[in-house]
């Protein structure tokens, strides 16, 4: 795995690639002083992904606690004042790895395998990576890369409810869909559109292994839908009365917020 640093200078080169004007000489123009804001703007985040690849490094019960509570920061941040560009995926990318990696370390192996599998759907390179980094953690992520691995090999096994021609099959019912955080860096765009995933869900309802089928075209949302989807609750399908898991698609949808 590159090192932190290495990560970081990808970035800004990202943010000055994806900007309009960013060569341009001459006088302080509108585009001038948006990419100077936003380079002061992801010189912050980088900073503070920094301090989250510190703590992990640290490798405490505390750093990691410290590690968690700050991803989940940064991401909520990201969500409102990221415009999207070619950089956004990197940085959600490896903000959802770090989260991942925190929270296999606390014990919460759901946790951390749901923000590892959405990592590498927003930035698919994680999954070709090495993790020398984090040995401790290495073994998890590598048996988890999207595609791979014997719970991709179990997911080939369930059926896609679309497919299910029995008529005893009785479809999943929604019991709690929480609405995605509208990713209000996207709102001066005035940004609306869906999202759909297809995930598993489980027989207690809850669902895992999401994978994006179809992008809005805007990673703040992506990101924010795959996120929304870990919260939401079913009713299982049913066969002969007993619950079973099934591939479902599942769509999230956007709405500008009101004034």
């Amino acid at each position: 795995m590159r090192s932190f640093g290495t990560v970081a200078a990808v970035l800004l080169l990202a943010l000055a690639v994806g900007l309009p004007g960013a060569a341009a000489g001459g006088g302080k123009s509108p585009d001038r002083h948006r990419i100077e804001k936003g380079f002061k703007i992801l010189d912050r985040y980088n900073k503070r992904l920094a301090t989250v690849y510190e703590e992990l490094q640290e490798n405490t019960r505390r750093s990691n606690r410290r590690a968690r509570k700050q991803c989940e920061k940064l991401t909520h941040d990201f969500m409102n004042h990221l415009i999207d560009n070619s950089f956004a995926p990197r940085f959600f990318g490896y903000t959802l790895l770090f989260r991942s990696i925190a929270e296999y370390r606390l014990g919460r192996t759901r946790d951390a395998l749901w923000y590892w599998e959405v990592a590498q759907d927003v930035l698919p390179e994680l999954s070709s990576k090495k993790f020398g980094n984090f040995a401790d953690a290495e073994r998890f992520l590598v048996e988890h890369r999207v595609g791979e691995g014997p719970d991709w090999g179990a997911r080939a096994d369930v059926p896609q409810l679309s497919e299910a021609e029995n008529p005893q099959v009785e479809e999943p019912r929604k019991l709690d869909t929480p609405p995605p955080l509208f990713p209000r860096a996207a709102a001066g765009n005035r940004f609306s559109g869906w999202v759909v995933a297809e995930c598993v869900i489980r027989t207690d309802g809850r669902l895992e292994d999401p994978v994006l089928l179809m992008s809005s075209g805007v990673t703040t949302a992506d990101v924010a839908a795959l996120l929304a989807l870990k919260d939401w609750r079913f009713q299982p399908a049913r066969l002969h009365g007993k619950p079973i898991p099934v591939l479902y698609h599942l769509t999230v949808h956007f709405k500008q917020p009101g004034p």
